[in-house]
Parts: C-alpha cells; sequence; structure tokens
C-alpha cells in the first residue's frame, strides 16, 4: 500500500494555543484545532477525509508538490524533527 504525504501549512488562530491548517496541493483539507498536537491530528484526519473524496469522486490524487511539514493521512502523532 503507498503512503501518501502532503506539505502542511500552520498558523495560529485567534484562539490561544490554537492553530488552522491547510494544504496547498489538497485545498478541500482545512481544519484546527486547540493545540500543536490536536491540530496535526485534525490534519490527518481532513486530509484523508480529502483525498477518500477524490477517489470516490472518480478523480486521481493531487501530485505533492508543495514544501513543508509533511502530514500522511494516516498520521496519529506528531512526526519528530530530524
Amino acid at each position: 500500500m503507498k503512503t501518501y504525504a502532503y506539505a502542511a501549512t500552520f498558523e495560529p488562530t485567534e484562539c490561544e494555543g490554537g492553530f488552522t491548517v491547510t494544504f496547498a496541493d489538497v485545498p478541500e483539507a482545512i481544519t484546527e484545532g486547540n493545540d500543536m498536537a490536536d491540530t496535526r491530528e485534525m490534519a490527518a484526519d481532513a486530509l484523508g477525509v480529502a483525498l477518500l473524496t477524490y477517489l470516490e469522486m472518480g478523480k486521481s490524487l493531487p501530485e505533492a508538490k508543495a514544501e513543508g511539514v509533511m502530514v500522511t493521512p494516516d498520521q496519529r502523532s506528531p512526526p519528530r524533527s530530524p
């Protein structure tokens, strides 16, 4: 099974400690969380739902071109920094 990863952009929200996350290559995947750990988990869920929707609609998955923090749909904990 192939694993897909897409670059995510995390931006602080107006709520203290919260973040919004978007994916340039998958614009349908956008979400937010109460802190970075929560946001990363929500990002994985949002990305998974968006990619599943692409497949259900008969669309090909987008090519991952953007750079940044990579997130996979099955990621449940934050990746370790190099």
